[in-house]
């Protein structure tokens, strides 16, 4: 057999996948998520689709494990290909650190320039975008995905610096490990109380306060997570 022939198998093989998916997705927004590490932002997702039974055939989570502009390189290239199928995304975060990354400000704009092609585009077709809202949005967390997991079990929002051979994010699990003595990165889904409501609903009122407090008076301490996670909720309950 050609490699011509092969081609072709491949290509009608991954049409027929993207059709089968689009029969099984549910009526609301197909979405995707590119985050920046390989486990917990991943793992911390996914455990959430299952805890608000969203159909996964809406949903897919990326893990990159790389910097901010790959990030968001994907996540841009992953929506230009699904663009034209059934399976166009309708929302896209990409979730990254702010940590100590040089091109964290490359990769916000970047976001802020494609959302609003995507905005541009669905005026272009007849579409009429929602007010204010951001279909490419970047999730953001100064300085990581772990001070999101810290504000499930305490409010802080005090300045994390690196120390010795102690990372800027290795100083917010030592927070986290301070209350939770057995925490290890990576082993989140180990902790089911995490995912708890009350435990979620303090995590997103706390991550509110810290964001009120960055825009207030400059501290630097903050993450945009909460927002993916009260999106995810409005999505169960449709």
């Amino acid at each position: 057999m050609g490699s011509e022939d092969l081609f072709h198998k491949r290509k009608a093989k991954a049409k027929q996948q993207l059709e089968r998916k689009s029969k099984l997705r549910s009526p609301y927004d197909n979405v995707l998520i590119v985050v920046e590490g390989e486990k917990t932002e991943k793992d911390y997702l996914n455990a959430l689709i299952d805890k608000y039974k969203i159909n996964t055939a809406n949903f897919e989570v990326v893990g990159k494990g790389e910097g901010p502009m790959s990030i968001v390189s994907t996540a841009v290239q992953k929506y230009d290909q699904a663009y034209a199928s059934p399976n166009r995304f309708d929302q896209v975060f990409c979730v990254f650190d702010r940590d100590s990354f040089g091109d964290f400000n490359d990769a916000v704009d970047l976001c802020a320039s494609k959302n609003s092609d995507v905005i541009n585009n669905m005026v272009d077709s007849g579409e009429k975008p929602e007010e204010g809202r951001e279909y490419f949005k970047a999730i953001t967390s100064n300085p990581c995905f772990e001070y999101w997991v810290l504000l499930h079990l305490n409010y802080t929002d005090k300045g994390y610096s690196a120390t010795g051979n102690r990372s800027i994010c290795g100083k917010v699990v030592d927070d986290i490990k301070a209350l939770i003595g057995t925490y290890e990165k990576g082993s989140i889904t180990n902790l089911d109380f995490l995912f708890e409501d009350d435990c979620i609903a303090a995590a997103i009122k706390n991550s509110e306060r810290a964001l009120s407090q960055t825009l207030e008076s400059g501290s630097q301490t903050y993450t945009l997570v909460h927002e993916v996670v009260i999106y995810m909720q409005s999505l169960s309950k449709d």
